[in-house]
């Protein structure tokens, strides 16, 4: 009689088995796509501030103020980096204090 017990229960087992491992097989999958979705978010917010810094870049006049919009990008680059990397950390859940 336990053979019949053991069968019962790996058809019981086959028949829940997509619902219990689902979350364990999708999860790896919503985390992939939310860091996805933040870095595609980042990288158009790059491309975004490129495209102004070259804008600007194109309207200097004199090397001097080629280098002051090169330390305005790069200031403003580093900001948005850390910002990004805040973002990132709360999305995560994470409880860690980053510079502002």
């Amino acid at each position: 009689m336990p053979h019949g017990h053991a069968r019962d229960a790996e058809r019981i087992a086959a028949a829940h088995a997509s619902t219990v491992a689902a979350p364990f097989l999708l999860t790896p999958f919503e985390i992939g796509m939310t860091l996805y979705r933040h870095w595609l978010d980042a990288a158009s917010c790059m491309l975004g501030d490129q495209s102004a810094h070259l804008r600007n870049l194109a309207e200097c006049d004199n090397p001097f103020g080629m280098l002051a919009c090169h330390a305005d990008f790069s200031g403003k680059s580093l900001a948005a980096g850390l910002d990004v990397l805040r973002r990132g950390a709360e999305a995560a859940g994470e409880d860690r204090t980053l510079p502002h």
